[in-house]
């Protein structure tokens, strides 16, 4: 070719790529990408016993409705193992793996070679599709044993219950160690929520303080003394007060949180009697020293029912719904207080209004705080399995070759 500048010189294929490229089929092409990622992929599980994480499961998983795509069962069979691992749904693997699917995962939960972390994953997977045939034979196993320590098979046992939507029953040999197992489960999956609602709770103690301690303010601010020293005794009871109101209701949040983790699956009227119970005896112990005196177990036991009707669709359904349920809980909490004195007999002794609105009125804030933030959190149970640190471990211990990372639109 003759330019200004001179001659150029130009392959006659070069010309032809772009003519080409049309010609290749996008989805032929994204087929053998996936092929290539896999036998690399396999490559590197037999040599490290490594597997695919999510990011490369989820490429696979758009283009499984590929007509190109026809993987092997060696490809299919690590495919399934990667996703008990990376503990994402297994519907749309174990569809893929076909009729073999259910005994693979059998396999690795059997495989006493594998790391405790994929047989528990796999346990869990289990759990999920409810197969009948792994829960008896972990049920035998345990049962076998006299002595029970905390054996693979009991934490087996709570991780296929996990995500379990049936009700199975459990030895009485054995049933404190697999619940323990449970709760810790389900606690760790809802360990952003324990911690959100435990927050709230403290700042909404602190409320509280602030409210209840007016009138102990006035109080000092009455005494014949300086203005300076009484600010300084007003600031000190308040800092004490709400110090101590921010960790015993943190510590009322987070015992209710984490409670409502593990009764999540119970019925609605075991989940409302439970927190209940729990929240009026926690209550009694968080309020009597700086808050509502001997009134709190009344608030307790109503944040405790609301709690358990906090997460019911009907009340998530419409905003006006989420807005209007946090203030009915504390205008009920104001009145459950109410009652609570009036068992208590205190308007049978001579007290001022200012003793007891301030009071009533703290009660209403911290029930209406705590449901508030209770309503946006979602209590569930993740998919997140423990196999995943011991992959990031393996991944960590060796150079790895980087997978291609694939952009599909």
């Amino acid at each position: 070719m003759e330019y200004e500048a001179g001659y150029a010189y130009e392959l006659a294929h070069d010309c032809l790529i772009d003519e080409i490229r049309l010609w290749i089929n996008p989805a032929r092409m994204n087929a053998a990408h996936i092929h290539a990622m896999l036998k690399q992929g396999l490559v590197q599980h037999d040599q490290y016993r490594l597997l695919l994480d999510a990011e490369q499961l989820e490429i696979v998983k758009q283009q499984l409705k590929n007509p190109y795509l026809n993987l092997e069962q060696d490809a299919r069979r690590f495919l399934l193992t990667s996703a008990i691992a990376a503990g994402t749904d297994m519907s749309a693997w174990l569809e893929l793996a076909g009729a073999p699917g259910l005994e693979w995962m059998r396999e690795i939960q059997r495989d006493s070679e594998r790391p405790d972390s994929l047989r528990l994953a796999a346990a869990e997977a289990l759990g999920q599709v409810e197969d009948q045939v792994t829960w008896a034979e972990l049920e035998a196993a345990a049962q076998a044993s006299s002595r029970l320590p905390r054996t693979y098979t009991l934490r087996a046992l709570a991780h296929f219950m996990h995500h379990s939507r049936k009700a199975y029953p459990i030895s009485h040999s054995f049933w404190l160690p697999v619940r323990r197992h449970l709760a810790a489960l389900r606690l760790r999956d809802n360990r952003q929520n324990v911690s959100a609602l435990g927050l709230a709770a403290g700042l909404a103690g602190i409320v509280g303080v602030l409210v209840t301690a007016s009138n102990q303010v006035t109080k000092l601010f009455a005494v014949d003394r300086s203005f300076g020293v009484a600010a300084i005794y007003s600031a000190l009871v308040l800092l004490v007060f709400s110090a101590a109101a921010f960790l015993l209701t943190w510590f009322m949040g987070s015992i209710m949180a984490g409670a409502k983790a593990i009764l999540l699956r119970r019925p609605m009227l075991v989940q409302a009697m439970g927190l209940s119970i729990l929240g009026s005896a926690v209550g009694l112990l968080a309020f009597l020293p700086v808050l509502f005196g001997p009134y709190g177990w009344a608030t307790g036991a109503v944040i405790g029912v609301a709690l358990a009707c906090s997460d019911k669709t009907v009340l998530q359904a419409h905003r006006p719904i989420r807005i209007a349920f946090p203030i009915l809980i504390g205008a009920l909490s104001v009145l459950a207080c109410l009652g609570a004195m009036i068992l208590s007999g205190t308007f049978q002794k001579q007290v001022r209004p200012q003793d007891i609105i301030p009071t009533l009125l703290a009660a209403g804030l911290f029930a209406t705080m705590i449901i508030r933030q209770a309503m946006r959190l979602k209590f569930s149970y993740s998919l997140r399995y423990p196999a995943q640190l011991t992959i990031a471990a393996n991944r960590s211990s060796v150079e790895r070759t980087v997978l291609p990372v694939i952009q599909l639109k």
